[in-house]
């Protein structure tokens, strides 16, 4: 697997030419900097459940930063991907909220996982269970089959393992808590929690804030798992030193707008 593209921002950064460019450029400001560092940290020592819960307000940058540490994964094992073209240390994927207002469904994000590990065959998944009954006496499937949220959650726990993948990245998580009543939020913390026992996966996800509704019904959940905040900046609370970090971020992007005479 090719590595992916670096972020962009350097301390001398290229004038963007198109607005389609600009859209994509992220500035390492030092709160970005800071959380990427606390998440690095909280990777070398994973909690017991080895999850790992992102937390901050819509457009923070927590997608970006997911990318940029997608990004540092693969080139610290670059020599290792060359020496194995089938391993992915990491794999980054979207908990899309439901477009109804059904539960959220864990078959599509099974699907996104394996897509991004470019898996044959996804729609014609089975678990052994499954295939077993679902076999003649010859040992031919008897019907046309769609891969049901089982069979697919069983092929991301074989992909994870044969892959030897050692972080998975989810970014909206907020979206797990789209379930009817709150108890289900335990469940869907279990099946999180499960797939990374059973994988031996680092899970980190990204979240506003509405995911911590995920732990918080549990304080064994809340012990357990690391929780970073990826906060705003706030004039008000924030030292000098901060205010002029911030400061500096918006003057980056000042220099690299696509414009003739920035202003």
């Amino acid at each position: 697997m090719n590595t992916p593209p670096e972020p962009n921002g350097t301390a001398n950064p290229t004038p963007c030419t198109t607005e389609e460019d600009f859209k994509t450029r992220t500035i390492m400001h030092e709160r970005f900097k800071s959380t990427l560092q606390a998440v690095r940290d909280a990777l070398a020592h994973p909690g017991d459940d080895a999850i790992i819960l992102l937390v901050g307000p819509t457009g923070a940058g927590k997608s970006r930063l997911l990318e940029r540490l997608k990004y540092d994964l693969f080139v610290f094992h670059k020599e290792q991907m060359r020496l194995d073209p089938g391993f992915i240390p990491a794999i980054l994927a979207e908990a899309r909220k439901p477009e109804s207002a059904g539960p959220f469904n864990w078959r599509e994000l099974y699907q996104r996982i394996l897509h991004e590990t470019k898996e044959p065959l996804i729609d014609n998944k089975l678990a052994p269970e499954r295939a077993q009954d679902l076999r003649d006496k010859r040992g031919y499937l008897r019907m046309r089959h769609a891969s049901t949220a089982t069979d697919l959650r069983f092929a991301v726990e074989q992909c994870l393992r044969h892959r030897h993948v050692q972080t998975l990245l989810i970014d909206e998580a907020h979206s797990l808590t789209a379930v009817p009543r709150a108890p289900k939020l335990l469940d869907q913390m279990d099946n999180i929690k499960s797939l990374a026992n059973l994988t031996n996966v680092t899970h980190v996800l990204a979240a506003t804030y509405e995911g911590l509704a995920l732990i918080q019904l549990s304080d064994q959940l809340c012990r357990r798992i690391t929780v970073i905040e990826f906060p705003r900046y706030i004039v008000m609370r924030e030292k000098q030193e901060e205010i002029e970090y911030f400061q500096d971020a918006l003057f980056t992007f000042q220099q690299i707008l696509p414009l003739k005479e920035p202003p």
